[in-house]
């Protein structure tokens, strides 16, 4: 049942009380593992109770023909191959075509249309929230501690830096917060990815 902009099952009890129901599982659906937008390719969350989906670290690869975007949607069910559109149940999409998602913003989520709109990140790891009963979703990017370069910082001004170990095989690419490729950043908080490793910097 579609009541206004929230998709969920009304159940009216004999006390006449109104009982949403939420559903049971609910699926990233997008450019996940560096596949191509699937109806496979899906990543779950956590239901956590009334309506709120959660998931941690879920990493947002580049879409193949655009690798400062990974783009994405949410539904109920994972298809059983990368055509299986008819088996994913719900889907739920962007307000707009190709809407850009900013770490830390909340943006409206809504039930499926004639027209699949869908959202997209920078390309990186990112914490999901999903709140099917204000209908919002919101991602938060993380940093990938796991690949941080080891500095050592000698001498008794900023400006004696040795011994930084870099990734000399793969040249990194920055991008602003709104997606852009950006090729010579400073002066503010940049995306910089190097092969399949994206990290937030300052610069």
């Amino acid at each position: 049942m579609n009541y206004g902009s929230r998709e969920a099952k009304f159940t009216a009890t004999k006390t006449g009380d109104v009982v949403i129901t939420f559903p049971e599982n609910l699926y990233l659906i997008g450019n996940f593992g560096g596949e191509a937008f699937a109806a496979n390719s899906t990543a779950a969350l956590t239901n956590e109770g009334d309506g709120i989906y959660t998931a941690e670290a879920v990493e947002f690869t580049a879409n193949p023909e655009d690798a400062a975007k990974s783009f994405f949607q949410f539904c109920t069910a994972s298809g059983a191959d990368a055509d299986d559109w008819a088996n994913v149940g719900i889907r739920y999409m962007a307000q707009n075509p190709a809407q850009l998602v900013e770490s830390e913003q909340e943006y409206t989520i809504l039930p499926a249309s004639e027209f699949p709109n869908s959202w997209y990140v920078v390309p990186g790891k990112y914490d999901v929230l999903v709140n099917l009963d204000q209908m919002t979703i919101m991602l938060t990017f993380t940093y990938d501690t796991e690949n941080l370069r080891s500095i050592k910082v000698t001498g008794t001004d900023a400006s004696g830096v040795e011994n930084i170990a870099v990734d000399a095989d793969t040249e990194a690419e920055y991008y602003n917060l709104h997606g852009v490729r950006v090729d010579n950043p400073r002066g503010g908080i940049f995306i910089r990815r190097t092969g399949t490793t994206a990290v937030k910097v300052a610069l």
